[in-house]
């Protein structure tokens, strides 16, 4: 890349974007050479990501699983008979072998290719988090199923006798079934841990939408967890000290959320000044231009759970409000998932 830092710049920006977005691969040099165009750095992107895409997916499949095994759970909860006990054996049977097929893929994901790597390396130093990031990713992919397969087995025991009509097993099976989504959220924020790390530069407004995403994902896991101990009648789910630690993640993500759109901005200006005119220009600067949305998103959904905390930091606890339900937040947690891939559709830009 030589002298042009700026083209650095706007790699870095576009890894930051979307690290794990996959698009169609562009025909990688047979030489290592240094990448020091436009044109290189869209060939290692579409390279990166298409290697990635095995990974990607997998994550994907394992979310869908999860989410699986907790419809397992709610209809085991559920007055049945004996048939439909039986029912849920034979999707539990299909859920084993869904899961077996996804580890034997977990297992055979390949490494980050040497290739890659030795082109990432001219990049000079700015590229070793990319690096770092990018080798960790199949590692996580197996952790991911890991956790999957140990939520699976803690419910497993309490499937069947539930369905039967267990009333004891149908008790810790709503216990268990609020706590999987702290299992979904922990890791999510495994992945933004990696994600993280590979982000450059410092300012870069997707490492605080990334920062603020994290920390509203505690301030959830904190209500998911006092939601479970409550109904697991354990004597120390504490609504005041779960609202006030709620709350404080809330705030911190509110802090990072408002350094989202002023640092999209002054990532727009320097990117427009120093780029030359053409689709990687235009592609990022769009991208910039969508934060503002983005951080009002991440606004909003802090303020739904805000309502939340405050209840609970006055001692008030209902299982059964519609406030737990968080209403309007999947329309939100929606749009930031559109907004993201929106920025992601910038590796397609070839």
């Amino acid at each position: 890349m030589g002298s042009n830092r700026f083209l650095k710049l706007a790699l870095m920006a576009l890894l930051a974007l979307a690290p794990m977005q996959a698009g169609a691969a562009l025909a990688a040099p047979k030489a290592v050479n240094p990448v020091d165009t436009e044109r290189e750095a869209s060939v290692l992107l579409s390279d990166t990501v298409t290697w990635m895409e095995p990974t990607t997916r997998l994550m994907a499949e394992d979310s869908d699983l999860l989410v699986e095994i907790v419809d397992l759970v709610s209809e085991a909860m559920e007055p049945s008979s004996r048939e439909a006990a039986a029912g849920l054996a034979d999707r539990l049977a299909a859920v084993d072998q869904r899961l077996a097929a996804l580890k034997a893929a977990a297992a055979a994901l390949p490494p980050f290719p040497a290739n890659l790597e030795a082109r990432y390396r001219t990049l000079g130093p700015e590229a070793n988090p990319q690096i770092e990031g990018f080798k960790a990713m199949p590692g996580l992919a197996r952790g991911l199923l890991d956790q999957t397969e140990a939520y699976l087995e803690d419910v497993r025991p309490h499937l069947l006798k539930a369905a039967a009509g267990d009333e004891d097993s149908q008790m810790v099976l709503a216990q268990k079934s609020v706590l999987a989504m702290a299992v979904v959220l922990k890791s999510e924020n495994a992945f933004i841990d990696v994600s993280m790390g590979m982000m450059s530069p410092a300012d870069h407004p997707q490492l605080a939408l990334a920062k603020s995403i994290k920390t509203s994902n505690e301030a959830w896991i904190i209500a998911v967890e006092f939601l479970g101990e409550m109904l697991g009648g354990s004597d120390e789910a504490d609504p005041v000290a779960a609202g006030k630690a709620m709350k404080a993640r809330i705030g911190a993500a509110r802090a990072q959320a408002r350094l989202i759109e002023p640092r999209a901005k002054r990532m727009s200006s320097r990117l427009s000044a120093s780029l030359s005119d053409g689709p990687l220009k235009t592609s990022l600067v769009s991208a910039m231009a969508s934060f503002g949305e983005s951080a009002e998103v991440e606004l909003a959904i802090l303020d739904q759970m805000d309502k939340l905390a405050e209840q609970l930091t006055e001692g008030v606890v209902d299982p059964d409000s519609e406030i737990w339900t968080f209403p309007g937040m999947e329309e939100l947690v929606n749009r930031r998932l559109a907004l993201q891939q929106q920025r992601a559709a910038v590796f397609q830009q070839k």
